[in-house]
């Protein structure tokens, strides 16, 4: 396990960014702790934390223009080897009409942002306690694919967002197996407290 923990990032992913050039095909996880037996035959496990980072888009984790497919969380048995929490997308109040980031920069994605990602695979991840100025207090996607892995569990919970208090889509897509069904709950809104989608 580890922690990413209160760092602030002026435009996008105050904890991690991931920025994919035009011509990238290279894959990114963010895969957290995995469970490892011991001599004992004890399972060890620990949870890797990206918490209480501020950004005005993805706060915690933002994820931009990747192609190829990406993992977030792990397979292990542990419940949540993976969790994003406490962050905070802001929008510090200056904009430049020239700025070609500037649409973004508004507060989107407390926990997690994802624009233009071609497949991004969750697992074993829990999206928790984050806040969103505008859209998306745990998750904000844009022009991206979500999907979940069959017998795992993407937990998003007690987030908060202008719009889509837990996840918000704008011409986006989530694909969820029966036994890889995501729980979105206790998450606040103004509109879409749990989801909210635009097209």
């Amino acid at each position: 396990g580890g922690d990413i923990v209160a760092n602030t990032a002026d435009g996008g992913g105050g904890g991690v960014a991931v920025i994919a050039s035009d011509a990238s095909t290279q894959s990114f996880h963010l895969l957290g702790h995995q469970a490892s037996a011991t001599a004992s035959a004890t399972a060890t496990t620990a949870t890797t934390r990206v918490r209480k980072n501020v950004g005005k888009i993805g706060a915690g984790v933002l994820l931009l223009g990747l192609t190829a497919t990406t993992r977030i969380g792990t397979p292990s048995s542990s419940p949540f080897p993976l969790e994003i929490s406490d962050n905070k997308a802001v929008y510090h109040g200056w904009r430049q009409d020239n700025d070609p980031i500037a649409p973004f920069l508004l507060g989107k994605g407390g926990g997690m942002a994802l624009v233009r990602c071609m497949k991004v695979l969750f697992q074993h991840t829990r999206i928790w306690k984050n806040f969103a100025l505008s859209n998306g207090g745990g998750v904000s996607a844009e022009h991206s694919n979500l999907h979940t892995v069959p017998t795992t569990t993407l937990l998003i919970e007690q987030n908060v967002g202008h719009q889509g208090g837990g996840v918000n889509l704008v011409n986006a897509s989530v694909t969820w197996h029966g036994t890889g069904k995501p729980r979105i709950q206790h998450n606040v809104a103004l509109l879409g407290g749990g989801v909210a989608m635009q097209h």
